[in-house]
């Protein structure tokens, strides 16, 4: 200009201005060129050419797009704004036996597949891992959302305590928390051992405990794991009902279907016993029921006193029966036990006549045998054979009476010893003389044996070597005896002298020859076992 200034005002570079960011809904912006104590970013912020601004979405919303922005030069941001979308967890993992489920619901939502973990604390996060946990790559949860595990019927969760179900929550970072567990199958207690009976398994649900488990220190006593649905049957000895059902099955909740079956005792109510009273009746009169027991095999006896008989109206007055007796049966009730096929119809006939079953009578016992080897004693009393009535019986000799020496005639018409013998006497050592062996040995002798004996090598016997087995069960004595045999004085010849004294069995002698002439043979010679000596020297010259 003429003032020799310049025209207007002096030129200012600027740099280039980029837009104003709108936060993204559910998200923030701020600069990066802000210290961490200025201000939080606002509009009214320059934002020049090489500033970079970073957006950051709320909790629980996840950043679409980039992060950081930074302004060109031409005035334009470098990406376009992101935005924050609902972050959520994918699909939680599948286990064996089991399927997920809406807490609030009880909707299933995933089933059961092949895949599952042993114990573990899960974390899903976005990106698939390497072994396939997820069916797909959508978020299908929002975070916050609680899902339950369950285990499907007769199966139930592996892990302390056992409980029905497991929940999982998925948390802020598109994680799922929580702990599963694979679903094994519920097992029941081993059934404890029947007494008087026995527990066998009815159907295949029931496995070896060394399939089922790797720690065998716990195995049962039978070595088996009764799993869901196992059923067993329980079974009573002979005499015994079972109290209870006889089928058990393993329910789901561990335990057997029934608490606890018993083997009791078949028992017998005496008062469906015929004939059975606390107080004598016509019918039973001189008569009297004995119980051994009311129990499965217990008997029960009706019989007369001394001097009665039983007595049936229905059978003829020869016909006889020592007693009536019923039996507990394993249905629990009273049976007529005799050979009477006339079933209840008998005692019903007994009952309507009310006549006494025991009715007076004079027994009388048969001609009473003799033993072999003895005979019967007889006196006045014996001669009717009647109830009371007595009888002796005496051995011959050498014979010894078995049993009893004296039998009664008893009520019913019996002797008390019917069996009685007479034996023969036994005699037992036998004598030993000296220089003696027995010739015909045999292991057992009695009465009227005879023992021959005879004398050992060296000596002969004088009288008869003979033993006889006595009535008294003594052996006689034996009046021979065995001495040793002599070989007399041996001859001298040409002078010998014979030093020794006996010449009996094993006796020696030597010879011996004067001066000037010596012994032909060996100077000493032997007794021997035929009466003759060993040799026969004499003197000869030298």
């Amino acid at each position: 200009m003429a003032n020799g200034k310049w025209s207007g005002e002096i030129p200012v570079c600027e740099g280039k201005t980029c837009e104003a960011l709108e936060p993204p809904a559910n998200g923030r912006v701020r600069s990066l060129l802000l210290e961490s104590g200025d201000a939080q970013w606002n509009e009214s912020i320059v934002l020049q050419y090489g500033h970079q601004v970073e957006v950051e979405c709320d909790v629980g919303f996840q950043l679409e797009g980039a992060s950081i922005l930074t302004c060109l030069e031409d005035g334009q941001w470098d990406e376009t704004v992101p935005f924050c979308r609902p972050k959520g967890c994918k699909s939680p993992p599948l286990i064996s036996h089991g399927f997920v489920t809406d807490s609030h619901t009880n909707i299933s939502v995933i089933n059961s597949t092949s895949n599952y973990y042993n114990r573990k604390i899960f974390s899903v996060y976005d990106d698939r891992n390497s072994e396939g946990e997820y069916e797909t790559d959508e978020v299908v949860y929002d975070f916050g959302k609680q899902l339950t595990y369950k285990c499907e019927t007769g199966y139930i969760f592996h892990h302390e305590g056992e409980s029905s179900e497991l929940q999982i929550t998925c948390e802020e970072n598109g994680a799922w928390k929580g702990e599963t567990t694979e679903c094994v199958m519920i097992e029941c207690p081993t059934p404890l051992p029947l007494e008087h009976g026995k527990v066998t398994i009815r159907n295949s649900n029931s496995v070896a405990a060394s399939d089922r488990r790797q720690n065998t220190s716990n195995v049962p006593h039978d070595g088996l794991v009764y799993l869901y649905g196992s059923e067993i049957e329980m079974g009573c000895e002979v005499g015994y009902r079972l109290t209870g059902p006889s089928i058990l099955e393993c329910m789901e909740n561990g335990k057997w279907s029934f608490r606890e079956s018993q083997c009791e005792r078949v028992k017998c109510n005496l008062s469906t016993l015929v004939l059975y009273s606390d107080a004598p009746t016509p019918i039973t009169e001189n008569g009297s029921l004995n119980i051994g027991g009311n129990f499965y095999g217990d008997l029960a006896d009706f019989t007369c006193k001394s001097g009665y008989r039983l007595t049936l109206p229905m059978f003829a007055s020869s016909w006889s029966l020592m007693k009536l007796t019923w039996t507990c049966q394993l249905n629990g009730s009273w049976v007529l036990f005799n050979n009477i096929d006339t079933g209840s119809e008998f005692m019903d006939s007994i009952l309507k006549t009310g006549q006494a079953l025991c009715q007076p009578f004079q027994y009388k016992c048969p001609e009473p045998k003799e033993p072999d080897n003895g005979y019967i004693l007889r006196d006045e009393s014996s001669k009717n054979l009647t109830v009371g009535s007595t009888v002796k019986f005496k051995c011959r000799l050498g014979y010894i009476l078995h049993v009893s020496n004296i039998s009664t005639c008893q009520d019913g018409g019996q002797w008390s010893y019917d069996n009685t013998t007479c034996a023969p006497v036994q005699c037992q050592s036998h004598p030993a003389p000296y220089h003696t062996e027995l010739v015909n040995v045999a292991k057992e002798y009695v009465y009227g044996n005879m023992l021959n004996y005879r004398c050992k090598e060296g000596y002969q016997a004088f009288g008869v070597l003979v033993s006889r087995c006595l009535a008294t069960g003594k052996w006689s004595r034996v009046r021979g005896k065995c001495t040793r045999i002599s070989c007399g004085k041996p001859p001298v010849r040409n002078g010998a002298i014979i030093l020794g004294a006996s010449y009996l069995y094993q006796d020696q002698v030597v010879y011996s020859c004067p001066p000037g002439m010596k012994v032909s043979s060996h100077p000493v010679i032997t007794c021997l076992s035929d009466g003759t000596w060993s040799g026969n020297p004499t003197c000869e010259k030298v």
